[in-house]
């Protein structure tokens, strides 16, 4: 053997001689942010000794490669400033397993053009000119009709506690929440349920603080990670650990002891299984002791905003439920109180019947009052940093659970979706 990448090769057939899994392919598309094919990247992508290079194209944007082991595959893309390529990304290959990865590029390339100026034209006679007419004066206000104001946003002069003059923005939404929209947000959702949606939420973008692109993203990011991909409403369960219970809640940090009595109990084992030819340890989980949701509950959310003692049922009577998950006696007592300033129809005594805010359309209202009666929209005016994000989170789950996932949503989903 001459090379070392021929002793590569002899162990790839000795491999596949012995049946072994080998790593599977792996492709690299080069995409922008939305996952739309980049034409004109120059890329290299070097594995197992070897290395192929090209300009990607509209219709190929992809490049698939098959290494034989499991070494990093680097791919490197030109940079214009350096004037070199650089190291974008990493891949180690799998065992039996292809891989696609999208490689999200940053640049973009503008096409233009100059067009060239008229031919002027000769022995045309000019035009006679027009009598002159008065200036017209300007008006004493400035109009609120959207057409003159391209951009949509009217000054509006107001002062603040200290009586010195703000200027705050008005801004009349020109455009509704689509159902193209919401599909690309909730995948897994049916068009006509998407449309009943859409229209819920179009009855008044700017009285629901809805209006801008921004707030729509930062609010959307949110629904997608607390309904899912089906816009699903719930409502919550207390099917916990009882490690959890410690975590979650203060009352079980103060009664140890209850934790592991109203908790559930798992036992975890480690079985050996074959797994297309190979062995492996695979992960056992046995539930010892179930939970008990209602006991849960009722200690939990017993004594606090509004709610009995853990004896009157309160805590389960208004655990949380609709998309925001809606909690507490408290809660749902203002919900039903302030129902009639939003919506003049079909309002449900959610007190009394607290099971109502998980019926359409009161999940989706439920949502659409807590962002407006705790004003998250002004956090979600405040940018599409990470840190904004989380500033939104933080109102809507002050526990931050999947912060990152919230994250995500936002920058991947939502505000691609509306900018």
């Amino acid at each position: 053997m001459s090379t070392w990448q021929d002793f590569l090769e002899y162990l790839e057939k000795l491999r596949h001689t012995n049946d072994e899994p080998k790593p599977g392919a792996i492709m690299f598309a080069f995409v922008n942010r939305y996952l739309e094919p980049m034409e004109d990247i120059k890329y290299r992508i070097e594995f197992d000794g070897k290395a192929v290079s090209g300009v990607t194209t509209q219709s190929q944007n992809w490049v698939e490669v098959q290494p034989i082991t499991l070494q990093s595959v680097k791919v490197y893309a030109w940079s214009r400033v350096r004037k070199d390529f650089k190291l974008i990304d990493e891949v180690t290959p799998v065992l039996g397993k292809r891989l696609l990865v999208n490689e999200r590029m940053k640049t973009f390339k503008h096409k233009s053009e100059t067009q060239p100026h008229p031919a002027p034209q000769r022995n045309t006679p000019s035009p006679a000119p027009s009598p002159a007419k008065a200036p017209t004066p300007p008006p004493s206000k400035r109009s609120s009709d959207p057409a003159q104001h391209p951009q949509g946003v009217e000054p509006v002069k107001a002062k603040n506690g200290k009586s010195e003059p703000e200027h705050q923005a008005h801004r009349s939404p020109t455009d509704k929440i689509t159902v193209a929209q919401l599909k690309k947000i909730f995948p897994a959702a049916a068009e006509s349920y998407l449309q009943q949606a859409a229209d819920e939420f179009n009855r008044d973008l700017a009285g629901y603080k809805l209006d801008t692109p921004l707030r729509r993203a930062h609010f959307f990011a949110q629904v997608r990670q607390e309904a899912g991909s089906a816009l699903s409403p719930k409502q919550e369960n207390l099917n916990y650990r009882s490690d959890v219970l410690l975590d979650k809640f203060s009352y079980y940090r103060k009664h140890r002891a209850e934790a592991d009595t109203d908790g559930r109990l798992e036992e975890t084992t480690y079985v050996e299984k074959t797994i297309k030819g190979v062995k492996k340890k695979v992960k056992v989980t046995k539930i010892i002791h179930k939970a008990d949701p209602v006991a849960i509950a009722n200690k939990a959310y017993g004594g606090r905003g509004g709610n009995g003692p853990a004896e009157s049922g309160d805590g389960w009577r208004f655990r949380g439920r609709g998309i925001f998950q809606l909690t507490l006696r408290g809660n749902y007592k203002k919900f039903n109180a302030d129902y009639s300033q939003y919506w003049s129809n079909g309002g449900d005594d959610f007190v009394k019947n607290p099971d109502a805010v998980c019926e359409y359309p009161h999940f989706i209202r439920s949502a659409i009052w807590f962002w407006i009666d705790k004003s998250v929209y002004k956090q979600a005016d405040g940018g599409t940093s990470n840190s904004d994000v989380d500033s939104v989170t933080n109102i809507i789950n002050p526990a931050m659970d999947g912060a990152a996932e919230r994250r995500l949503n936002f920058h991947e989903l939502t505000y691609p979706t509306f900018k």
